[in-house]
This record gives C-alpha cells, sequence and structure tokens, in this order.
C-alpha cells in the first residue's frame, strides 16, 4: 500500500500547509495551546523521537514549532505596546482636561 516515506512525506506537506494557514488566522486558541506545559513537553517528546528515526521531519517541526512561538511572541508584544501607547495617549488627554 503506502511506503513509510510516502506517509512521512504527506505529513510533512500537511505540517507547512497548516503552518502557513494558521500563520494567517493566529488565533488565541493557539496561543493558549503554545503556552500550555503537557504541549510543550509533547512536542518536544516527538522531536525527540523522530530525531531517531527522522532526522528531516524532526528538524521541520522543531523549526516549524519555534517560528510559530516566535511569531506569538511578537504579536503579543505588539499589542501590549499598542495597549501601552493607548494608555499613554488617554493620560495625556486627561492631564490636559
Amino acid at each position: 500500500m503506502y511506503e513509510e516515506e510516502d506517509v512521512l512525506n504527506i505529513i510533512l506537506y500537511l505540517l507547512v500547509i497548516l503552518y502557513t494557514y494558521h500563520l494567517v488566522i493566529m488565533s488565541e486558541c493557539i496561543e493558549k495551546i503554545y503556552k500550555n506545559l503537557i504541549f510543550r513537553i509533547l512536542v518536544l517528546g516527538l522531536i525527540i523521537y523522530l530525531s531517531s528515526n527522522n532526522l528531516l521531519l524532526a528538524i521541520i517541526i522543531a523549526l516549524l514549532y519555534i517560528a510559530t512561538a516566535t511569531r506569538l511572541l511578537k504579536i503579543n508584544t505588539k499589542e501590549t505596546f499598542n495597549k501601552l501607547n493607548e494608555l499613554i495617549l488617554y493620560e495625556n488627554f486627561r492631564s490636559n482636561i
């Protein structure tokens, strides 16, 4: 039927498609998942397990995880900066009244 390499290639393509799709719709749900300690341990375990079987797939999963975590951090930093900026504008408006 299917060979192991074919199945891994399909999984690899699905991971890349999923990653590019969820970069566009980075939701709060994904943020909560990435903050979950159990999810982090599972991903780390998956990477360690796959590194002994298929190093390329393990590296790709690790890179996708790091890129997504970095993207979430950038989004959170932007939101925090915007909230701080709004607070400063509000305080300046309040002091001028």
